[in-house]
């Protein structure tokens, strides 16, 4: 009987230590929209598929090469996509260019990031921002990417670091299986399954 309830209780505490409770960003008929750079083209060959499992849609127009200025400046179209598909979450999966870029670069970049940001927010819809995973190079201006980002962003920061990913030789993209990986982590936040509805 004590293991019983021993089991009960640590059942119990891991219910109330997540975010069981909390109402999953996305759902069934939820629209999801992926924007960034090859790491998010990357993720493009993983998420939709987890997605289309539990009724979600999801698009993206990812840019390989890209960055936090070129997105500010740049990618007219892809923004106009992004914004008549309307999606209900929007995933930013940007970070391995800046970083890669470095600390000299990344210094310079709040104006353009506010600048982003008023280009994607909407009332409609969540942002959720991806870090990108550990990068060996691009580990110099990793840190700073994601303290610009975390100080300077008002929505959903999903820290990548978190997780260790098989990468490719370049060190700079995960593998398939990496990328499954992290795609998987990433959809797991986006729609938890110890989710309980009430």
């Amino acid at each position: 009987m004590n293991k019983f309830l021993s089991l009960v209780f640590c059942i119990f505490m891991l219910v109330f230590t997540t975010n069981a409770f909390a109402e999953p960003l996305v759902k069934s008929g939820s629209r999801v929209w992926v924007i960034g750079d090859s790491l998010a083209w990357l993720l493009m060959h993983e998420l939709p598929v987890l997605a289309q499992k539990e009724n979600v849609i999801l698009k993206g127009n990812p840019v390989p090469g890209s960055s936090v200025i070129s997105w500010s400046q740049r990618h007219n179209r892809e923004i106009a996509v992004m914004n008549a598909f309307k999606p209900d979450v929007l995933v930013v999966c940007l970070g391995a260019n800046d970083a890669y870029m470095g600390p000299d670069v990344i210094k310079n970049e709040p104006p353009f990031l506010a600048a982003l940001l008023r280009r994607l927010q909407s009332k409609d819809r969540t942002i959720v921002w991806v870090l990108p995973p550990k990068l060996e190079r691009a580990k110099r201006g990793l840190e700073n990417f994601a303290n610009m980002i975390e100080s300077s962003v008002s929505y959903r920061v999903l820290d990548s670091h978190q997780i260790r990913i098989e990468m490719w030789n370049d060190k700079l993209h995960p593998s398939a299986s990496g990328r499954a990986i992290w795609a998987q982590w990433i959809w797991n936040y986006l729609s938890p399954k110890l989710y309980i509805a009430t």
